[in-house]
């Protein structure tokens, strides 16, 4: 953590260190035993009540040692290099379970780390071709971390995937440094509104009209609006009077299996 200071050993740092190890060897292990699954949540357009697309997410709940969250394992395959293979793994499932699906869009979720991997593009349009899904129906979710990281290293990434054809949609929106600024400096397709920000939106005006002032902007930038993490039919009901059309969340539906 830098030089010119000193640290008072506590055996929990070794503790730590050991079990991130143990993760990283496990999801070694899961790979290449088979053990990852991906669930789907679907996205819906609240005017005609159908699935326009789903969100792949990825589970480990058949792992030898007992169920693991993604919120422990994908940091682990992140500071491991390991989530280039996870990541592929998921966008391969994804693209083979719902490309046979005609018109429902594919959504999954990419990390700073793959966006740093000069190979990324060429990888997911071999798999795309592999399974002869158009590029157009699939869009890659990426965060702000990698955006303030290294702003230019990521213009380069998301420019190569998107003159391909692909999608990409800012997630997360309300969290963290999000702004809209980040909507004028990179090119997205679309901004995912987060649960933090449309939660109990109909109570509070304040909140009322951040949101509405960010899909008014998102709008006039041609990007579409997704309001993630709906639970509550009053917060659909004002989201859709502020123009919002696309919803996922528990009020229309949980993460479910692809049958």
């Amino acid at each position: 953590t830098g030089g010119n200071h000193v640290v008072e050993y506590d055996p929990a740092m070794d503790d730590e260190r050991r079990r991130r190890l143990d993760v990283q060897a496990d999801i070694r292990r899961g790979l290449e035993a088979n053990e990852f699954d991906l669930e789907y949540q679907p996205i819906i357009d609240f005017i005609t009540g159908t699935i326009i697309g789903v969100e792949a997410l990825m589970r480990w709940k058949r792992r030898a040692g007992g169920p693991m969250g993604p919120g422990e394992f994908i940091p682990a395959a992140e500071a491991s290099g390991l989530i280039d293979d996870l990541g592929m793994f998921a966008l391969g499932r994804a693209i083979a379970e719902i490309g046979p699906l005609e018109g429902i869009k594919i959504s999954v979720n990419v990390s700073g780390v793959q966006l740093g991997n000069p190979g990324l593009a060429n990888a997911v349009l071999s798999t795309l071709k592999e399974w002869g899904v158009e590029a157009s129906r699939l869009q890659l979710e990426v965060t702000e971390t990698f955006l303030v990281a290294q702003p230019e290293r990521a213009k380069r990434a998301l420019e190569a995937l998107r003159s391909k054809g692909i999608a990409i949609a800012l997630d997360d929106f309300g969290t963290g440094y999000s702004s809209i600024g980040y909507l004028r400096q990179f090119r997205f397709d679309r901004v995912k509104l987060d649960r933090s920000l449309v939660a109990d939106i109909d109570r509070d005006p304040v909140q009322t009209a951040l949101v509405e002032s960010t899909m008014t902007y998102a709008y006039a930038m041609n990007l579409a609006v997704t309001a993630e993490g709906v639970e509550r039919r009053e917060e659909a009901a004002l989201l859709s009077r502020l123009g919002c059309r696309e919803f996922q969340g528990y009020l229309f539906a949980r993460p479910m299996t692809l049958d």
